[in-house]
Order: C-alpha cells, then structure tokens, then sequence
C-alpha cells in the first residue's frame, strides 16, 4: 500500500502518462466539441470537457504501479579514500 503513495514512477511511465493524457484530452476535447454542437449548449461542451480532464488527472496523476514497470538501476557507490 506504502509503494502507492510513494510518489515514484519511472521514465517509461512518464512517457506513457504524457501519451495517455494528450489522446484523453484531445479526444474529449473532439467529443466536448461535437456535444456542443449537437446540443447547441455551451454549458454541456464544458461538462464534458471538464469531465475528460479529470479523467487524464484520475489516469495520469496518482504514481499507479502500472507507471513504474521499468525501474532505472544504479551503479553501485564507489569506496570513499580511493583517488586515481
């Protein structure tokens, strides 16, 4: 449970969480647009919208463990004192 709100997600992750917003926003966006239009409401072409970014922030904000498959593995430390 602690690994969930750890915070930590690795670059593959953010890679897929910055594709897996743009295609969520973009597309509600589109979706917002047509609603708007068919409903001719403009307060209905917010909603939408506005329903599409929380998704994105429901999918992309929280460090899910999805995001963090491919963890970067560090070298290990060098001895202190020695110098070349």
């Amino acid at each position: 449970m602690s690994a969930i709100f750890e915070g930590s997600i690795d670059f593959e992750g953010q890679h897929l969480t910055q594709r897996i917003a743009e295609v969520v926003v973009v597309g509600g966006t589109a979706v917002s647009y047509v609603v708007g239009y068919t409903t001719t409401s403009v307060y209905n072409s917010f909603l939408t919208f506005g329903a599409s970014v929380a998704l994105a922030i429901l999918i992309c904000v929280p460090p899910w463990p999805t995001f963090n498959k491919h963890p970067v593995k560090f070298l290990p430390a060098l001895k202190a004192g020695k110098s070349e």
